[in-house]
């Protein structure tokens, strides 16, 4: 299906969804003829000024209406023409996690602009279980690989429900 130098890299605990129309608010899984439209568009968008073309993640596709926007965060389902890669002599680094976001920056930084198709999403199967200590220490060779570019933020964990309160039938009060 690709042509030339170009691959698919996939996370393997997708599922993928499509909208059916951009001012829908719902998605829908995807059969083979939805996977073989979103290939087909994922290699008509791959290009030498745009090598590198991702699916959006399914959360927060519901807030963006445009079908395909620019200069934005890949992740886990991406199409990249690897002879703009070899050009700009960029190579995956060795990274535990964020290898993929690292990968976008230094294109980016090298000139050559992203897209992100909206009409199509993936979404994980299961969590991943990579220690938080790995995270951590992929974040921090992320942030100073481009240290122009990564901030890292602390964030505090939150609990659902925190403010439910019983009342005196035992019936839950926000």
């Amino acid at each position: 299906m690709f042509r030339n130098e170009r691959i698919l890299m996939l996370d393997d605990d997708l599922r993928f969804y499509y909208r059916p129309d951009m001012r829908a608010p719902y998605l829908l899984p995807t059969g083979p003829r939805e996977l073989r439209q979103m290939l087909l568009y994922i290699d008509i968008q791959l290009t030498q000024q745009c090598p590198m073309v991702g699916i959006s993640a399914r959360a927060g596709n519901h807030e963006i209406s445009d079908a395909v926007r620019y200069n934005t965060r890949t992740n886990c389902a991406y199409g990249l023409d690897l002879s703009v890669l070899r050009q700009a002599n960029i190579r995956y680094r060795k990274m535990a996690a964020y290898e993929d976001i690292d990968l976008t920056l230094r294109l980016l930084q090298a000139g050559h602009p992203n897209a992100v198709l909206y009409n199509y999403c993936w979404s994980t199967v299961r969590r991943s279980p990579k220690i938080p200590l790995v995270i951590r220490r992929a974040a921090q060779m992320l942030r100073n690989n481009h240290p122009d570019l990564v901030t890292l933020i602390k964030n505090r964990p939150r609990i659902a429900w925190s403010k439910i309160h019983e009342n005196k039938s035992g019936v839950p009060e926000p």
